[in-house]
C-alpha cells in the first residue's frame, strides 16, 4: 500500500507546485 501511496502523494505535490508556478 505504501508503494502505491507514494506516487499519488508525488502527483498531488507536483499539481500543487504547478498551480503555484502558473
Amino acid at each position: 500500500m505504501a508503494m502505491l501511496s507514494i506516487p499519488q502523494q508525488l502527483c498531488q505535490s507536483l499539481l500543487k507546485l504547478a498551480e503555484k508556478y502558473n
